[in-house]
């Protein structure tokens, strides 16, 4: 598998990393013709499972969401809708504290974002129940409208890249890098005491 990586991260915490990535497994070995390990579903690209600490990953190339490819606007938004519908899929199977997909980045774990909240992970995240409504409501008061905000089952997702939500909704890149940031502190700030939990 060549860099860039798509990757679809999750923070579940390590007593819970194991559990997590036999769900993980179970979703991605689903009957295939070939064997083939399969949560995203890109065209021609491998997938392959990660776990670190207690950050748990679907990795895959993502070429197509980078440089020139990205001019291919009808194209990058039928695999964002894969992409995104994948990664919800997971957040909501594995009981995650917080997600994100990112392209080139990583997902830092809570002591990362309290030594250090310049994060560039959160542009298209999801937020797991168990960080609470504060968090949740902390997060949504700092989005512009131009953010797609979406309350599901287990959690909050929030894209704010235009291939990466149904409604096309975006903002701007160094906007985006700011926000990021923000959230960063935030999540840093109130998951204290679920990270540990």
């Amino acid at each position: 598998m060549q860099p860039p990586f798509l990757e679809l991260s999750y923070f579940v915490g390590p007593e819970r990393k194991d559990a997590a990535m036999r769900v993980i497994a179970s979703l991605g070995a689903q009957a295939r013709p070939d064997d083939a390990f399969r949560i995203i579903g890109l065209p021609g690209r491998p997938e392959q499972p990660v776990a670190s600490c207690g950050v748990v990953t679907v990795r895959t190339e993502g070429v197509d969401f980078c440089g020139p490819n990205r001019d291919d606007v009808r194209r990058l938004r039928e695999l964002g809708a894969q992409v995104y519908a994948a990664f919800i899929r997971v957040a909501e199977a594995i009981d995650c504290l917080y997600g994100a997909i990112l392209v080139e980045y990583s997902l830092e774990e809570p002591g990362e974002l309290r030594r250090d909240p310049r994060s560039l992970a959160f542009r298209n995240f999801y937020l797991g129940r168990r960080l609470g409504p504060r968090t949740r409501a902390g997060v949504l008061k700092l989005l512009p409208q131009t953010a797609y905000a979406l309350e599901l089952d287990g959690g909050l997702y929030v894209s704010t890249s235009a291939e990466l939500n149904p409604d096309g909704r975006s903002i701007d890149s160094e906007d985006g890098q700011y926000l990021s940031t923000r959230i960063g502190r935030v999540i840093a700030g109130l998951s204290r005491s679920s990270a540990s939990s």
